[in-house]
């Protein structure tokens, strides 16, 4: 219970902070199919070496293998695309909690689709989550529409993907096997667009970018903004065109204050 326990911590911790690093990386300049295919690559090597390690095998019968990959498919790896384009719409926190509807989307596909019912309190829950989330969309209605069904829309295949993790033959591989077959299509696919496109690049490259921390003051409408944690010139241009939602949304990673 306590690993258990342990272990969804920290989970969540990872899912909080990545998704600022990843639209960090996109405003600065890395292409879309170069960081989708070092993002499922990493997971891959990961969990090829895990299943190394713990002397776990990787054999799969076919149709393991076909619904893992379909799940990769249209699952992990359109979940990430469409979470990853939503950020250069939308505040990260939004398109964060856009997309987590997906428990929603588990509990109305499993109480309907696989006939499981639902309780008043799922039923509640269910409505207050749709409410909360049309709350949210229409504050300010200044939202593109295009960072709100493309978040939504990622909520819609982490839930598929999440229904079909729990059902079918896939579920009885070792975790390593399951989550290196899952990887492996967003891996293949971004490689090879990466490739004919010429948008494969490193992460290191846009981080060298930045250059050191910028402390200075900037005056933006009269009012003076404190940056913290601003890297060099470019990404104070980057941030820049967003300091009309610096008290409110934090986007960009970047924390500003008007003082």
């Amino acid at each position: 219970m306590l690993i258990g326990i342990i272990a969804v911590a920290g989970a969540a911790t990872l899912l909080g902070i990545m998704p600022s690093m990843q639209k960090t990386l996109l405003v600065n300049g890395l292409p879309m199919n170069s960081l989708m295919f070092f993002t499922n690559l990493t997971i891959s090597l990961v969990c090829l070496i895990m299943a190394r390690l713990k002397g776990r095998s990787l054999k799969a019968s076919r149709i393991q293998l076909i619904q893992a990959l379909i799940m990769g498919a249209s699952g992990m790896m359109f979940t990430a695309l469409l979470l990853n384009t939503s950020y250069l719409y939308l505040p990260v926190g939004t398109a964060i909690m856009l997309n987590f509807l997906y428990p929603t989307v588990v509990c109305i596909v499993m109480g309907t689709v696989f006939r499981e019912g639902f309780t008043k309190l799922q039923v509640a829950a269910i409505v207050v989550s749709i409410t909360g989330m049309a709350f949210l969309t229409g504050a300010g209605g200044k939202m593109p529409l295009i960072g709100i069904v493309t978040a939504i829309a990622s909520s819609l295949t982490y839930g598929g993907y999440l229904v079909a993790n729990e059902k079918g033959p896939a579920n009885q591989l070792p975790i390593e096997a399951k989550l290196f077959y899952v990887s492996l299509p967003g891996t293949v696919i971004f490689a090879v667009l990466s490739a004919a496109t010429g948008t494969l690049q490193g992460p290191g490259r846009g981080l060298k970018r930045l250059g050191p921390p910028d402390w200075r003051i900037r005056t933006f409408h009269g009012k003076r903004i404190l940056p913290h944690d601003v890297w060099g010139q470019q990404a104070w241009r980057v941030h820049g065109c967003i300091c009309l939602h610096a008290g409110t949304h934090c986007q960009r990673g970047v924390r500003n204050h008007l003082v």
